[in-house]
């Protein structure tokens, strides 16, 4: 498994969350502000658009597309305290990346 993998994981992540929470029409939308493909490496900046397009309900979108993307990965979440999105996809990331050490 690659990083492009990783990225790609959540690419559909987002698209999952979004898409079920809010409509696909939403998802379009969104995609015409921000390249979803630079998510993985910058989620700083996608949360910030988020934070802009949705006000204060953005922190609840972020959290379930943080549980998709964690649920993508290992299927397991540990939602017992909420999270910053970065916080999110580094915990994915290391996930992803341990799981792919594993042998097969």
């Amino acid at each position: 498994m690659t990083q492009d993998s990783f990225e790609q994981i959540v690419q559909a992540s987002i698209g999952q969350a979004m898409s079920k929470t809010l409509g696909k029409q939403v998802l379009k939308a969104i995609t015409l502000y921000f390249d979803l493909k630079t998510v993985a490496s910058d989620p700083e900046a996608f949360g910030k658009v988020l934070d802009k397009l949705f006000g204060g309900t953005s922190k609840v979108l972020k959290q379930v597309i943080g549980q998709t993307l964690i649920t993508k990965v290992n299927g397991q979440v540990d939602d017992r305290r909420a999270r910053e999105f970065p916080e999110w996809i580094q915990i994915a990331r290391a996930k992803f990346l341990s799981s792919s050490r594993l042998p097969a």
